[in-house]
């Protein structure tokens, strides 16, 4: 496992939190049955103002030495079996910090703040 900040005899290399966070959030995007990461009224506020995606909001980063701890809120599509869909977000995002950072995932708190319906109502 890659320390979270390594020195290599060219320099050191870090990586920041939210780093972190932007993968946990990509990889949860990608799992069926996530409609979005709950980023909370001030998050959607200022991205509305501002234009551009504020990634680590609804993802809480803890590392510790190489180990990492997540806590992410999603929002999961209406009709899927939560703890399903639920389970896939921590495995998918262990997978990917884990192969994209070399760190040691301890722990992925799934948070489901809200259900959302994305079929339209005719």
């Amino acid at each position: 496992m890659l320390e979270k900040d390594k020195k290599t005899e060219l320099g050191v290399i870090k990586i920041h939190n939210n780093v972190i966070a932007q993968i946990a959030t990509i990889a949860s995007k990608e799992v069926e049955g996530v409609v979005d990461i709950e980023r909370g009224f001030v998050s959607n506020f200022l991205e509305s103002i501002f234009g551009k995606s504020i990634f680590n909001r609804g993802v809480n980063v803890e590392t510790f030495e190489n180990d990492v701890k997540i806590n992410i809120s999603v929002v999961v599509e209406y009709g899927s079996s939560i703890p399903l869909v639920a389970t896939r977000v921590q495995e998918s995002i262990k997978s990917a910090i884990e192969k994209m950072s070399g760190l040691s995932l301890i722990e992925v708190n799934v948070n489901v703040k809200e259900v959302k319906s994305i079929k339209k109502v005719k």
